[in-house]
C-alpha cells in the first residue's frame, strides 16, 4: 500500500511547534490594563466604618463606591482621610497608655474610630462611640474597659489576603511596564501616567491603613446600667449644647474648615439626588466613612508633599504626543492649575494658626455686646454664614470669606481633574505607532 495513499500530502510542510505572542499590544489591551489596575488599588484599599445593626451589605457597597469615587477624582483627597485616621488612632494609643491601659494598640484606636463600640445606656437607644468617648466613660466609671484583644478584632477583620496579593501583583508588573518603556523609546500615554499617580497615591493610602480592619460588619456592644440622663447630668456644663450626632458630642466633635466645606458640597449633590441620601436618624447608628480627622501642622506637610508628588506624575506627560496642539495646551494648563493650587491651598492650611477659643473673661458680656454699633452693610456680608444642613446644625457653618476662596479653587480643581480623565480617554484615538509595541524582556536577560 503507499503510503501516501494513507496519510494524505498537507498543504504545507512547514511545521511549528509553540509560537510566541506578537510582540505588540491593541487600544482594548491598554484600556484593560489601566483600569484593572487602577480598580484594583482603589477597591482594594478601600476601608469604610462599621455599618449600623440594621443596615445591609448594600449600605457598606455605597460606602465604599462613593470612597472609590472619590479615589478616582482624587486619590490625594482619600489619602488625606487615611492619614488624618491614622494620627487619630496613633494620638489614642499614648492617651490610653498615659491612663494605664497599655494593652491598647493602635488597631484598637482604628476600631474604635470607625464605630467598632456600641454605648447602650439602660432604657435608651444604643449608638456608636469613638475612642475618645470610650475612655471619657471610662474614667467617669459608666462603663468598664472593654477587654478586647487584638485577635478579636483580627477575627472581624475581612481583609482579603488574596486580592491584595494580586493587587501587588498588578501594581508590579504594570510600574515596571512604564519605567521600562523609555529606555527602549517605546511611547507612554497619559493613561498610563494618571494610573502610576494613582498608584503612588494607594501606596500611601495602603500604609496608613495597615492597622484598620477592613469591611467589619458587626460592632461590639457596651452595655451601661447608667441611664443617658444619669451619664448627661454628671458631664455637667461640659453638654450644655443640643447634640447633633451623638449625645457625646461634647467629648470628642470638632468640626474644622475642611469638614465644613465638604458637608457643604456633600449636601448640595444630595440635592441633585447624586449622592446617596441616608434616613436623618438622632442619635446617629453609624460613624461617617468620610469624616476627616483635622490634621496636625506635620500632617499638613506629609498631605501637601503627597499632593504635589500626585501633581508632579501628571506633569510628566508635559511633552508626550497628543492628537492635537490644542489638547497638549489644555493639558499642560490643567496639570499647571493643580499643581499651583495644590502649593497655594497647602501653604495657606500650614501657615494658618488654629483657631484659639476666647477665655471667659476676654468673652464679651450682653452690656458690652449691647454698647456695639450696628454693623454696617460690609460687615454684614463679610460675617454672613453659609449653611445647607438639613438640621442647620451651626457647627457646620461656612463662612463667606471661606466660601469666596475655597469653593472657586475647588471648581477649578474639579475640572482640571475631570479634563485629564477624559484625555486620558479621548487621546486614545490617535497616538504613537510605538504606543503599541510591548517592552522586549529579553534585551534585559543575561546570555552570551
Amino acid at each position: 500500500m503507499n503510503v501516501s495513499d494513507t496519510f494524505p500530502k498537507q498543504k504545507s510542510t512547514t511545521i511549528r511547534g509553540w509560537v510566541a505572542q506578537p510582540n505588540g499590544r491593541g487600544t482594548f489591551d491598554l484600556l484593560v490594563s489601566c483600569a484593572v489596575t487602577v480598580f484594583l488599588c482603589g477597591w482594594s484599599s478601600i476601608c469604610v466604618n462599621v455599618p449600623a445593626s440594621e443596615q445591609s451589605k448594600w449600605d457598606i457597597f455605597w460606602d465604599k463606591w462613593h470612597l472609590f469615587c472619590l479615589s478616582m477624582l482624587g486619590p490625594e483627597f482619600v489619602f488625606m482621610l487615611a492619614l488624618g485616621q491614622y494620627m487619630r488612632a496613633d494620638a489614642s494609643v499614648k492617651l490610653y497608655h498615659d491612663k494605664g491601659y497599655r494593652d491598647w494598640t493602635i488597631k484598637h484606636g482604628f476600631y474604635a474610630d470607625m464605630g467598632g463600640f456600641v454605648l447602650q445606656p439602660h432604657g435608651w437607644k444604643q449608638f456608636p462611640i469613638d475612642a475618645k468617648q470610650l475612655l471619657y466613660l471610662i474614667e467617669r466609671g459608666h462603663i468598664r474597659y472593654p477587654d478586647t484583644k487584638v485577635a478579636q478584632i483580627n477575627d472581624r477583620n475581612k481583609s482579603d489576603g488574596l486580592a491584595r496579593f494580586v493587587t501587588t501583583c498588578q501594581i508590579v508588573w504594570f510600574t515596571l511596564n512604564v519605567i521600562t518603556r523609555p529606555t527602549q523609546n517605546l511611547a507612554v500615554t497619559t493613561i498610563e501616567i494618571t494610573t502610576i499617580a494613582s498608584i503612588v497615591c494607594t501606596l500611601a493610602v495602603n500604609f496608613c491603613w495597615r492597622h484598620k480592619p477592613m469591611d467589619v460588619s458587626t460592632a461590639i456592644v457596651l452595655e451601661t446600667d447608667r441611664s443617658m440622663y444619669d451619664i448627661l447630668k454628671d458631664a455637667g456644663n461640659l453638654c450644655k449644647e443640643p447634640y447633633r450626632i451623638t449625645p457625646l458630642d461634647f467629648v470628642s466633635r470638632e468640626e474644622w474648615i475642611a469638614t465644613k466645606l465638604w458637608s457643604y458640597n456633600v449636601n448640595i449633590l444630595r440635592n441633585l439626588h447624586v449622592v446617596r441620601q441616608r434616613p436623618n436618624v438622632r442619635p446617629i447608628q453609624h460613624l461617617s466613612s468620610f469624616g476627616f480627622p483635622k490634621l496636625s501642622r506635620g500632617g499638613s506637610v506629609v498631605c501637601l508633599l503627597m499632593a504635589v508628588a500626585y501633581s508632579a506624575i501628571l506633569m510628566i506627560a508635559w511633552n508626550f504626543e497628543f492628537p492635537t496642539p490644542a489638547e497638549r495646551l489644555i493639558w499642560r494648563i490643567c496639570t499647571s492649575l493643580t499643581m499651583a493650587l495644590t502649593i497655594v491651598v497647602g501653604l495657606v492650611e500650614i501657615a494658618l494658626p488654629s483657631p484659639r477659643a476666647p477665655k471667659d473673661e476676654e468673652s464679651p458680656n450682653a452690656t458690652q455686646i449691647a454698647r456695639r454699633p450696628s454693623p454696617k452693610l460690609l460687615e454684614r456680608i463679610v460675617n454672613k454664614h453659609f449653611n445647607n444642613s438639613r438640621d442647620k446644625d451651626p457647627a457646620l457653618d461656612v463662612p463667606l470669606k471661606s466660601m469666596l476662596l475655597t469653593q472657586p479653587v475647588c471648581a477649578v480643581y474639579t475640572v482640571c481633574r475631570i479634563y485629564v480623565l477624559l484625555e486620558d480617554l479621548i487621546g486614545l484615538r490617535a497616538m504613537p505607532a510605538t504606543v503599541f509595541q510591548n517592552v522586549d524582556w529579553t534585551a534585559y536577560w543575561p546570555h552570551i
